[in-house]
């Protein structure tokens, strides 16, 4: 036998030797694994920030709470999960916008995990926060991370690294997605 053995098809027999056989198998299973590769990177590995896949929910939370702007639902949305529904805080937080399930269900949410029933409840808290603190953003925002008796008890932003860290990325994320989005909010 030689090395490498030789490739053919017998056009009268039909027949391929093992060889070829191997080669077309091969290489099938190398395009394969390249074409669910690429998949995988387009739909999973890339985040698209929402942008895409929830646009129409959040365009419409927006114009159902007149408070709350596109890029401050996506910037919260950033802040909480980075944009991964399926996320579940040690604290229990669940969703895109991290509600807890006990606010979850007071808010309507039947399935926390499910995107527009998570951004429909997360806009309903947050602006129930900002009413509840006279559109005071920081203390709303403060409010959806720490919980409001926590803002009340300290009679501000808590001091807790963790809530003036959260306030801090969703400023600077609301502002990076009203820029983006051509607005200055």
């Amino acid at each position: 036998m030689t090395y490498p053995p030789k490739m053919y098809y017998d056009v009268r027999r039909r027949k391929m030797s093992v060889s070829t056989k191997f080669f077309l198998w091969g290489a099938l299973y190398v395009m394969g694994t390249f074409v669910f590769a690429i998949v995988l990177v387009c739909c999973h590995g890339v985040p698209l920030e929402g942008k895409d896949l929830y646009s129409d929910t959040i365009r419409a939370e927006a114009r159902m709470h007149p408070q709350l702007t596109e890029s401050l639902i996506r910037a919260v949305i950033k802040a909480e999960s980075s944009w991964r529904p399926n996320v579940v805080s040690r604290a229990g937080a669940q969703g895109l916008m991290q509600l807890m399930p006990g606010t979850a269900k007071e808010l309507g949410v039947q399935d926390p995990f499910d995107p527009h029933q998570n951004i429909a409840g997360g806009c309903k808290y947050l602006r129930r926060m900002l009413e509840m603190f006279h559109g005071d953003l920081d203390l709303a925002l403060a409010a959806y991370n720490a919980g409001p008796g926590n803002v009340k008890k300290y009679g501000g932003v808590p001091p807790f690294e963790e809530t003036k860290q959260f306030i801090i990325r969703v400023r600077k994320w609301e502002k990076q997605y009203a820029e983006r989005d051509g607005r200055h909010d």
